[in-house]
């Protein structure tokens, strides 16, 4: 259980020395897997000390990992460029297991069940791990449950954005600027910092008996209403909700109307930014006995 011991491990494996380097790198490598050498980690003790703990587990990563061999240096000030994709690969599953080693996906789980935030969770993960806020929340979004989105800006612009596995909703894109409220029908939403978090809508989607085909009924009743009155657009229109909606069956629903209903409201949302007629359509007072009707027929047919 967390707080790892991350230096031991690495000593026994290879040679440790936690010094200042007077170079822009957290750490390195040399002699990794050599017939008749033992390793030597060295890693740059100017960094705060959540880094330092994270870079040992970087490091032991590389020297646990078969495949990474010969000396690696952990470079932190380097663009990302095809010519590196070798390198970059090697540090991308040193990070994975970095994290994974600090930071147990099951012990992450089961604080972000306990919590009654995702702010609550990044405390405690912090805390008891000794990781920085930016790894400990890469990992505890990867281990939410579904239908949380992360975002980290930098002066506005978003750096990184991820959704917690199962959710459907499109995450803000890198580079673009967080302006309005991306999620007008969050559930939650929290800030700390640079770090946003939204708990998007998940109920109990109320699943009528008997309602085959009454949800083109009442899909043509809110198109009506919204204005679309051409028969060749409503045609049109009728099959992209239909489709957006019936895209998220099959890998969201796992037995429950409730995300079928949470998963087809988050796309009809991403959808809604390029559309206006899809915008009227989430307004509209028949919008959730429309979906409720639709996710009937999901229901009736895989039970």
């Amino acid at each position: 259980m967390p707080p790892i011991d991350v230096a031991a491990l690495i000593r026994s494996y290879a040679d440790l020395h936690i010094v200042p380097l007077p170079f822009d790198f957290d750490g390195l490598c040399i002699d990794l897997k050599v017939p008749g050498r033992r390793p030597k980690v060295i890693v740059n003790s100017t960094r705060s000390d959540e880094r330092v703990r994270f870079t040992l587990a970087h490091e032991l990563g590389h020297l646990l990992i078969p495949w990474h061999v010969g000396s690696i240096v952990d470079r932190t000030a380097m663009e990302r460029a095809e010519e590196d994709y070798d390198y970059w690969f090697l540090e991308a599953e040193a990070n994975r297991f970095a994290s994974e080693l600090l930071m147990p996906s099951a012990w992450v789980s089961e604080i972000a069940a306990a919590c009654d935030s995702p702010l609550e969770a990044l405390s405690r993960v912090r805390v008891e791990a000794r990781t920085s806020k930016q790894a400990a929340t890469l990992k505890l979004i990867q281990c939410m449950p579904p239908n949380y989105v992360m975002a980290q800006t930098i002066d506005g612009i978003i750096v990184t954005s991820q959704s917690s596995p199962g959710t459907a909703a499109d995450v803000p894109p890198k580079g673009s600027l967080l302006g309005s409220d991306p999620y007008p029908y969050a559930t939650g939403r929290w800030r700390t910092s640079n770090y946003y978090w939204w708990s998007l809508a998940v109920r109990d989607a109320p699943v009528p008996r008997d309602a085959a085909g009454v949800w083109r009924q009442v899909l043509d009743q809110i198109l009506e209403d919204c204005g679309v009155t051409d028969a060749e657009e409503k045609r049109a229109l009728k099959a992209s909700i239909n489709g957006i909606v019936a895209s998220v069956n099959n890998p969201t629903r796992r037995g429950s109307a409730g995300a079928i209903y949470a998963a087809g409201l988050q796309r009809l949302y991403a959808r809604a930014t390029d559309d206006p007629r899809i915008a009227a359509l989430l307004k509209h007072p028949l919008r959730d006995e429309f979906l409720a009707l639709r996710i009937a027929e999901f229901v009736a047919r895989t039970s």
